[in-house]
């Protein structure tokens, strides 16, 4: 019995990792939505942000991951992040106004 819960922890702990991957795969790059242009990259762990003519960084970490939605960490900010298309997704954060992003193309 003890060796069937092992498995099944492990099995469930590789698909939540994978679900991350797939995440982080999908939302790594350039974004741009109204007045904010904002560059994953979850290898680096960081996020570069282009808001009104200031730029930033910040940490980046996934928090949660599914089919249709992500949940990240970006600096102090809990970021809900729903997944439209390939080239589309609206993110948001508690009290504030959420914003539609289309991927950037990757620069040369």
């Amino acid at each position: 019995m003890r060796g069937i819960l092992l498995v099944a922890i492990l099995a469930l702990s590789a698909l939540s990792c994978g679900g991350s991957s797939d995440c982080a795969e999908r939302l790594n790059g350039t974004w741009q939505g109204g007045p904010m242009t904002v560059t994953y990259d979850f290898d680096a762990g960081q996020a570069e942000l282009l808001i009104l003519g200031k730029r930033g960084t910040k940490t980046l970490e996934m928090q949660k991951c599914t089919a249709d939605e992500a949940v990240i960490l970006s600096g102090d900010n809990q970021i809900l992040v729903r997944f439209e298309d390939a080239d589309h997704i609206t993110i948001g954060s508690a009290g504030k106004v959420t914003l539609r992003m289309t991927r950037m193309p990757a620069r040369p």
